[in-house]
């Protein structure tokens, strides 16, 4: 069976493999990868990598990770 992703638009795609579809849509709702250093931001999966390199947690990251570890 065929369906159609409501989110992108696009057709023709098979029902059993929808999942897949789903989780590389462009269009889906996705969270910051820095979300787990409280980073708020969601958006567009095409709009990640933009807001990544802006990212100010992003960007503290590598200092966030290394204090994680010097406290374990």
């Amino acid at each position: 069976l065929l369906v159609r992703c409501e989110q992108c638009g696009e057709e023709n795609l098979q029902r059993g493999n929808f999942s897949d579809h789903e989780e590389k849509c462009s269009k889906r709702m996705v969270p910051c990868r820095s979300v787990d250093i409280q980073c708020t931001w969601q958006g567009l999966r095409e709009e990640l990598d933009e807001h990544s390199r802006q990212c100010p947690f992003e960007q503290l990251r590598p200092m966030i990770d290394l204090l994680r570890r010097e406290l374990e």
